[in-house]
């Protein structure tokens, strides 16, 4: 075991939404739901933003809002809305000595990072719900390391910069999971 290059340095949840799906019916009232992606709809919104650069690493506040609904009424048990914010270091490496290398190796791992984060919270939410515990189902966030950004969000990710930090750039990049 070793220490990764990437380490999350805080967190915090802006917004969470969890809502039972009125017309679903859990006759086995299984107590733990993995549910295959093909009956959700789930989109993601991510952000990343440049908090400060050093020639040993470079820190990024990053921000994921994953909605999650079922595909069809009575599909899912829950519908949910999740937004979170963190704060990344990314040490430099032999790998990441670029900066749109750390940029994205930071992008895809603290992504990754927050969404298990989010599904942690979906699933000690649900785990006490009408319907039972929803485990949301794994993710791969692996393309955002080749996405473009979209549109330019600047200040997304500001409420955990440090104030006199200069952010250098911000973007947003929105996907759907393909079932």
């Amino acid at each position: 075991m070793q220490l990764s290059p990437l380490q999350l340095l805080e967190y915090a949840f802006e917004a969470v939404s969890v809502a039972p799906d009125t017309g679903y019916a859990n006759k086995d009232r299984n107590p733990s739901f993995v549910l295959p992606p093909s009956v959700l709809n789930i989109a993601a919104e991510s952000g990343i933003s440049l908090i400060a650069e050093k020639p040993e690493y470079s820190d990024y506040g990053l921000k994921l809002v994953l909605s999650v609904k079922p595909k069809e009424l009575g599909g899912a048990p829950y519908s949910a809305t999740v937004a979170v914010q963190g704060a990344v270091r990314m040490h430099q490496t032999a790998d990441t000595r670029d900066m749109r290398d750390r940029e994205q190796r930071a992008l895809v791992n603290g992504i990754s990072l927050l969404y298990g984060l989010v599904r942690d919270m979906v699933g000690n939410i649900t785990s006490r719900a009408i319907h039972g515990q929803l485990l949301l189902p794994t993710l791969n966030f692996s393309d955002l390391a080749n996405r473009k950004p979209d549109e330019s969000i600047p200040g997304s990710v500001a409420a955990l910069e440090p104030t006199k930090s200069k952010s250098r750039k911000s973007s947003v990049l929105k996907a759907k999971v393909k079932a």
